[in-house]
């Protein structure tokens, strides 16, 4: 929900301070490169040439990605086509995944790659990690937001992989690719300043007694300061963030509206001036705005509060 921090300098140094696979990389795009004809193959063989030479495609910044993914999708508005899946069988085993997320292991970097976060950065419900148990390495999800399937030139892109939860990542996006360039992305944009959520509560009476399903929706609005903010609405949609509140976390929901109305009705005023701090206390679990991804459902309580006046 907020925006990633880019990697470590030194992760991407380490990780393509390897020039055998550099060449190896380079080598395979040449000979593709020379065996094609004029056309649309060609024309992307020599973009790609050119982005590995001047970045080196494992190492591309989130503006070089997305500007790369731009042409593509120019030289290919349809993915599908016959002559770009063939040309993209013969560029994935250039950009072996699973040499480079082993590497990533072997080296103790795959822990920089979920470092700042503790829930998925797309629904902020579902826990990321990366640790050892019993001696194995145990990690969630590494999405690739642009799928290695329709771009295997980013399948090692270290910024297009996003530590998320297998239903963000496996259920609900799998290889989806319709106007990924016009959803937010977590290494690019900041989702919590560009929406909120609100509740949409049709008896408040009933809410505050007990929660029910059909009488208690989340609903998202764009930050109209933010242009931004259409692509946050995208993400959204695209995840279905509303329907997976309302139905998978009403629960949570309820027990904030309780928790709302003891703090207005029963803790008046004078408290706060006898120095007793009840917001911290009844709001233990609500996250300051910089540490939302370090909390389920962080962004989604603090929107409910601030509705309410309280944050």
């Amino acid at each position: 929900m907020k925006q990633l921090s880019q990697l470590p300098d030194t992760l991407v140094r380490k990780f393509c301070d390897r020039p055998r696979t550099y060449k190896r990389i380079k080598n395979g795009l040449l000979k593709l490169y020379v065996a094609t004809k004029k056309g649309a193959k060609h024309k992307l063989l020599q973009t790609l040439i050119e982005y590995h030479d001047a970045y080196d495609l494992r190492a591309l910044s989130v503006k070089n990605i997305f500007e790369l993914v731009a042409k593509v999708k120019l030289l290919y508005p349809n993915l599908e086509v016959h002559t770009y899946r063939c040309l993209c069988s013969r560029l994935a085993p250039l950009f072996s995944y699973k040499c480079a997320v082993e590497w990533l292991k072997q080296n103790n970097f795959i822990l920089s790659l979920y470092s700042g976060m503790r829930y998925c950065p797309y629904c902020n419900a579902d826990p990321v990690y990366a640790t050892r148990i019993k001696g194995q390495s145990v990690r969630s999800d590494l999405d690739h937001f642009f799928p290695k399937d329709k771009f295997p030139f980013l399948a090692t892109t270290l910024h297009n992989l996003v530590p998320a939860c297998s239903r963000c990542n496996r259920l609900l996006k799998s290889d989806q690719i319709d106007d990924l360039l016009n959803i937010a992305m977590p290494y690019r944009d900041d989702f919590d300043d560009n929406l909120h959520f609100d509740i949409l509560i049709e008896n408040i009476g009933d809410c505050f007694s007990r929660v029910r399903i059909d009488k208690c929706h989340v609903i998202s609005f764009p930050n109209k300061n933010k242009s931004e903010a259409g692509r946050a609405m995208a993400l959204t949609c695209f995840f279905g963030l509303e329907e997976m509140y309302d139905k998978i976390f009403f629960e949570d929901i309820g027990e904030l509206l309780r928790r709302i109305q003891i703090y207005s009705s029963n803790y008046p005023e004078f408290l706060k001036l006898k120095g007793i701090n009840v917001s911290q206390m009844i709001w233990h679990d609500i996250p300051d705005r910089e540490d939302i991804d370090k909390y389920q459902l962080g962004k989604l309580k603090r929107d409910i509060l601030h509705q309410f006046g309280i944050m």
